[in-house]
């Protein structure tokens, strides 16, 4: 899986081409993809929050600083 950084630099060069094409098919095309791009980059980001607050509260765990869930 790319870094949510990845998906959005990929959306921004979408945009770009998208504003370079005159053909309104083809350009809406374009900001369809970058659209796609930008939900995976938060979809990533959010994936990502959710397995750095997991690996916080293991290594927590870990060394005694929070109860276990169990």
């Amino acid at each position: 899986m790319f870094e949510p950084a990845h998906y959005a630099a990929r959306a921004s060069e979408l945009e770009v081409a998208a504003s370079r094409v005159s053909d309104a098919v083809i350009r809406e095309s374009y900001l369809t993809l970058a659209r796609s791009f930008r939900e995976m980059a938060n979809l990533t980001s959010l994936t990502q929050s959710k397995e750095d607050a997991e690996a916080v509260g293991l290594a927590e765990r870990m060394v005694g600083r929070t109860p276990s869930p169990h």
